[in-house]
């Protein structure tokens, strides 16, 4: 596996060399935690983005996976002109599901003729567990934060009624 910043690659190439095979590396019938991102046509209105993913969510889950996350990052311009196209609206999962379910998925991606680009990558663990770690710390943060300022208005008012 080659690691990409929070997520790592499963190349053939890779396990070949290293003189594992996958069944071993990844034990039989575990289910990984995947991301995939998703370049949708700029011309696709709010409606079609939106069915197109509910669509993905719906093979994810049909292929019995559990969607973890879902993002949609907004038209951004492309790095180079793909299918004629200059700019995509990018949208982001993040799933648990096994190794057949991505092969569907990204069989389903190549049929779609609005999706222009698309890569689905697995996820480290140990990253994931750091990020969600994170995630927890913000929210728990941002929730203290609030309660806070309720505690200060609620001062301020009776200060001020007082």
């Amino acid at each position: 596996m080659l690691s990409v910043g929070r997520c790592a690659i499963k190349s053939p190439f890779i396990a070949l060399a290293s003189g594992v095979s996958a069944p071993e590396r990844e034990g039989v019938g575990c289910m990984t935690v995947y991301e995939t991102i998703v370049i949708l046509k700029t011309s696709l209105t709010d409606d079609e983005i939106g069915k197109a993913i509910g669509k993905v969510r719906g093979i994810l889950e049909k292929g019995g996976g559990e969607i973890l996350k879902t993002e949609n990052w907004g038209k951004k311009k492309l790095a180079y002109e793909v299918r004629k196209e200059k700019k995509g609206t990018y949208v982001f999962f993040r799933f648990r599901g096994a190794g057949g379910l991505v092969a569907e998925l990204e069989r389903q991606y190549r049929l779609d003729d609005s999706i222009i680009k698309f890569l689905t990558v697995t996820c480290d663990p140990k990253l994931l567990a750091e990020e969600t770690a994170r995630e927890a710390a913000a929210a728990a943060h941002s929730a203290s934060a609030a309660h806070a300022a309720v505690g200060a208005a609620a001062a301020t008012e009776s200060i001020a009624g007082g």
